[in-house]
């Protein structure tokens, strides 16, 4: 499945397919006090045409987050009062209990997989977990430390790893899907406030603190605050990586916000008011549209020669100055080797990758992925190593 994801985004950022943009606006709210205040809801992604799809909800800690599954047109929620991950389609319809027996907040999806990703917070037992769809082959990914509570949580499947935030130890942590090999990118010594939502795109880390929107390599590297001074505490953010836009939902109290921002950090817009305690934020996929051919910010990848053996000289240009990343991937989505993070002046560059991985083991024969990320886009290169 990995391969084929990785295929699929060579593709695109080779040029040649389409994109999905925002459709709709999905969103939970909850109140403790009074169950009738809560519900899951739905706009166009103007702010219009609200609809309430579910309510009635019990009382509690209510309602977290929800994902879309756009392939089978399915929605998925966590329901914390009462333990469980339930779903229905999308409009609301078909209501069915998929987990029990579960403390999720956070929920990231894999639809190719068919796989359920999710934050379980219990003060002495918070966990990363996942199943299947149908709510079978339950895992424990990653065991945390007692007293962390775990927030955010975004799947990067074309790398394969998975990222989520320890809202009260103020750390964003990454680690592979199967759990392993588990790496503390960001803590609190650096700034980062207290993170609830993630969001991924152009080889970025997105996550909401009580007040700001803030950004970071995926490596965790080059932090930058995108937006600072918002009210009402913004939660779950949601990417449109096409339109270049973030979404979030805010909930301190019952005057909760949906807000959209452009991803340079403009455009602050709000299509929503009036909300009970917002808490977590789907995008639903429409309409297809072209992606551009070449990136605006790398107009150029290359290798020579290609096949190689032993080494291939990798050329590309940046249109301005600004950080580069440079990284080989196997056609699985491991990362091997990163053969450049640094500033670059704007122009052609060329590095050598001689077929080592990051601790100068030979690599086998096969096919490779070149990955340069720069300013949010990226472009990859299918590169076949023959021994």
């Amino acid at each position: 499945m990995l391969r084929v994801i990785w295929l699929m985004l060579f593709m695109v950022f080779a040029g040649g397919v389409s994109g999905q943009t925002t459709g709709r606006i999905y969103w939970t709210e909850w109140w403790s006090y009074n169950p009738a205040n809560s519900r899951i809801a739905r706009a166009d992604v103007d702010g219009s045409n609200v609809e309430t799809l579910l309510d009635g909800f019990q009382a509690g800690t209510g309602l977290k987050d929800l994902a879309i599954d756009a392939d089978s047109g399915k929605l998925y929620w966590s329901n914390r009062s009462s333990g469980i991950i339930e779903r229905s389609n999308l409009d609301g319809t078909g209501r069915e209990t998929v987990l029990t027996d579960v403390n999720a907040i956070g929920l990231a999806l894999d639809s190719g997989a068919e796989k359920i990703y999710w934050t379980d917070y219990t003060y002495s037992d918070p966990r990363i977990r996942r199943a299947n769809f149908d709510g079978t082959g339950v895992e424990d990914l990653v065991s945390a430390s007692s007293g962390c509570v775990l927030e955010g949580i975004a799947l990067d499947l074309g790398s394969g790893y998975l990222y989520w935030a320890e809202r009260m130890d103020q750390q964003i942590w990454r680690a592979n899907l199967n759990g392993s090999g588990a790496t503390l990118l960001l803590e609190c010594w650096q700034g980062i406030g207290h993170p609830w939502g993630l969001a991924l795109a152009g080889g970025r880390i997105y996550w909401a603190t009580d007040e700001s929107i803030m950004s970071a390599f995926t490596d965790g590297s080059d932090i930058q605050t995108l937006v600072m001074d918002l009210a009402d505490s913004p939660r779950s953010l949601e990417m449109d990586a096409v339109a270049n836009q973030l979404y979030w939902v805010t909930g301190s109290s019952y005057s909760g916000m949906v807000q959209r921002i452009d991803l340079d950090g403009t455009n602050l817009a709000t299509l929503m008011t009036d909300l009970y305690y917002g808490y977590g934020l789907a995008l639903e996929p429409t309409s297809s549209t072209a992606v551009p051919d070449a990136p605006t910010s790398i107009t150029r990848l290359e290798n020579h020669p290609n096949p190689f053996n032993p080494s291939t000289l990798i050329s590309f240009d940046l249109l301005e100055a600004q950080t580069v990343r440079v990284q080989i991937y196997t056609i699985e989505g491991a990362l091997v080797s990163t053969l450049l993070h640094q500033w670059r002046d704007s122009g052609p560059h060329t590095l050598v990758w001689n077929g080592l991985d990051v601790r100068g083991r030979t690599l086998p024969s096969g096919t490779y992925i070149c990955r340069v990320a720069a300013s949010g886009y990226e472009q990859s290169r299918l590169m076949t190593l023959v021994r």
